[in-house]
């Protein structure tokens, strides 16, 4: 599989030829490790990650010790946090073990979550302007570090006020903490209104997202099957006609949901979360190139929507060693959304709450590594889209200028991938 003139020696992952690699003697060379620190070093954005699906364990631990709040004791490192959050989200073990919560949140976002235990948990942490900045500001370095070169973070306001904040200020407390690396990491807020909750409710997130400078963008998010987004329609409509917003919407992404991806085409908005879906319609995937429709590609976070997936729970996972892996992702659309015309773009959805224990972390590294390594999108294919994305108009940022900052992007593209060519011949 070339990867096309501008990338030879190929680095598209040929797995078959790479399975002796652990048993051999350790000066030989490590082409999975080689394609890692390549998808590290590799300049990327990110569109779609939630606030507070993407805590840190600095930040949980730090926060825990500043507010009192209840925070297991089994937890001392990004690891186990990650193994404890991994078993509370998928119901192996109670969040409520232990009194690790003192309290349970009320209100709106018991309804909003449906059962996300684990959402409720990390916003316990989320309920003061000080924790909301932190947070922000924490998850943009983390992004930085990871040779992000601009983010677009989203979070719903209205989870944010079980003690007393505003959903108002709760906003610009996230606007406060992103512009800490504004100078490094351009892009700004998205503020996410929950399909499960009222029309009032879509309303009055937009009027935030249009009032508050560092808002970018505005997100219709929450549990699709049963939420039709028709229901906020009026809301989305309204960010439509902003000029000031990018309009995003989470559609495709469960099983029943191809009605909202309908409808969001038909609206017109600017970029879709997931589109998982259209892989069964390909008028509509048709429609989406048509319309110059982006599409937020979560991979990692996509592995447990991955048809066969339940057949290979990480348990099976885990035993394949040294192994050949299976390629979760051989099923995920990206490759034939890129073949069909459609711009994508590669992102975390959720750094901590992701993906799977033995497939984590779901990083923005990890992202193009998986995507690389097991989906038959190539390095040219991700250059391309990288370039479309940002000249689009698909970046919600309007004061970023797209002309020079593609430039530099691509540049420092195709610097880092000859560099790592250089390393591959010479081995």
């Amino acid at each position: 599989g070339s990867m096309g003139s501008a990338c030879q020696p190929c680095p598209r992952v040929n797995r078959d030829a790479t399975l002796a690699i652990h048993v051999e003697p350790p000066e030989k060379f490590d082409f999975d490790a080689h394609v890692r620190r390549l998808s590290r070093a590799l300049p990327k954005i990110e569109l779609h990650i939630h606030l507070d699906g993407s805590l840190s364990f600095p930040f949980l631990k730090t926060r825990a010790k500043e507010t009192g709040l209840a925070f297991p004791s089994s937890i001392h490192d990004e690891a186990t946090l990650r193994s404890w959050i991994m078993e509370v989200r998928d119901g192996i073990r109670s969040v409520h073990e232990d009194n690790h919560i003192t309290r349970s949140p009320s209100g709106d976002s018991t309804q909003a979550y449906r059962g996300l235990d684990i959402f409720q948990w990390t916003n316990t942490f989320l309920q003061t302007a000080a924790g909301i900045e932190a947070a922000t500001s924490d998850l943009c370095f983390r992004l930085v570090d990871e040779n992000v070169k601009y983010a677009e973070i989203r979070f719903c306001p209205a989870l944010h006020t079980d003690q007393g904040l505003s959903a108002r200020d709760a906003t610009l407390a996230a606007v406060r903490g992103f512009s800490k690396t504004y100078d490094r990491l351009p892009g700004g807020i998205i503020v996410c209104a929950l399909r499960t909750l009222s029309q009032e409710h879509s309303k009055e997130m937009y009027n935030l997202a249009s009032e508050i400078k560092g808002v970018v963008g505005f997100d219709l998010a929450g549990f699709e099957e049963g939420f039709p987004s028709q229901k906020h329609e009026a809301a989305i409509l309204l960010a439509l006609k902003d000029e000031s917003l990018g309009v995003t919407v989470h559609a495709g992404e469960w099983k029943e949901s191809l009605g909202n991806l309908e409808h969001a085409v038909n609206l017109g908005v600017d970029r879709i979360g997931h589109g998982l879906m259209l892989k069964e319609d390909k008028r509509l995937l048709d429609m989406v190139a048509k319309k110059k429709i982006h599409i937020e590609c979560c991979p990692v976070s996509n592995v447990i929507r991955m048809k066969g997936f339940k057949q290979r729970c990480d348990r099976d996972l885990k035993s394949f060693g040294t192994g050949k892996p299976p390629k979760l992702l051989r099923e995920h659309p990206i490759k034939d959304f890129i073949r069909a015309g459609v711009v994508c773009s590669l992102n975390s959805d959720n750094t901590l709450l992701g993906g799977t224990q033995a497939y984590g972390p779901c990083t923005p590294s990890q992202q193009v590594f998986r995507v690389l390594n097991e989906t038959g999108v190539t390095l040219d294919d991700l250059r391309e889209n990288l370039e479309k994305t940002i000249r689009s108009r698909a970046l919600f940022d309007r004061r970023l200028d797209t002309e020079t900052f593609s430039i530099e992007v691509l540049y420092e593209f195709d610097r880092v991938v000859k560099v790592y060519q250089q390393a591959l011949l010479s081995t």
